[in-house]
């Protein structure tokens, strides 16, 4: 394991190239600073325990619009904890879409408007499914939380996203996706 200042020293541009040499890890206060006026920074939290006190502390720092914020996170005591602490900065938890332990069933909307309800999150983020679409996301949207789906990785699951009323995409391949959709609109 390594603290701040061992990490802040890293070169972490050198190996892919020398235009890129020298650069270091932002905090994170700096990469929310630099969000442009307009756009938004979605903040996934994979940690666990008291990084909401930090996490609000370097919005704080950061002085950036809470519009402009999206923080989720897997776990359900993080978006609790924070919503608890911070009601204005807007939370997504993150839903994978799958076959219950317990059940055959796949998840449902009801259950995660239950689940939102519950820790107080604004909006469900989940892995991209084809059976996902418009019934779907308005069930959700009905109860006034918003849909964004991650594993959004080619243009055709693109569309069905759009048209299902998905509110905001994550793609694993960000480079290839934007060159992909450059393509098709020439």
């Amino acid at each position: 394991e390594m603290d701040w200042v061992e990490l802040a020293n890293l070169d972490v541009g050198a190996w892919t190239g020398s235009r890129w040499e020298g650069e270091r890890i932002p905090l994170l206060r700096e990469v929310m600073a630099s969000v442009p006026e307009g756009k938004r920074i979605y903040v996934d939290l994979k940690v666990k325990g008291t990084v909401c006190e930090s996490l609000s502390s370097e919005i704080d720092d950061a002085g950036i619009d809470f519009n402009q914020l999206v923080v989720m996170s897997f776990d359900r005591d993080v978006i609790r904890s924070l919503e608890e602490m911070r009601t204005e900065i807007y939370t997504a938890l993150l839903v994978p879409l799958k076959r219950s332990r317990f059940s055959r069933r796949w998840s449902d909307a009801a259950a995660i408007c239950r689940e939102l309800e519950e820790i107080g999150a604004d909006a469900v983020c989940f892995s991209w499914d084809d059976r996902v679409d418009q019934s779907f996301v308005s069930k959700i949207e009905r109860r006034g939380f918003e849909c964004h789906a991650w594993r959004v990785n080619t243009l055709s699951i693109l569309s069905k996203a759009k048209r299902s009323g998905i509110r905001s995409v994550i793609t694993d391949f960000p480079k290839e996706f934007v060159e992909d959709l450059a393509e098709a609109v020439d």
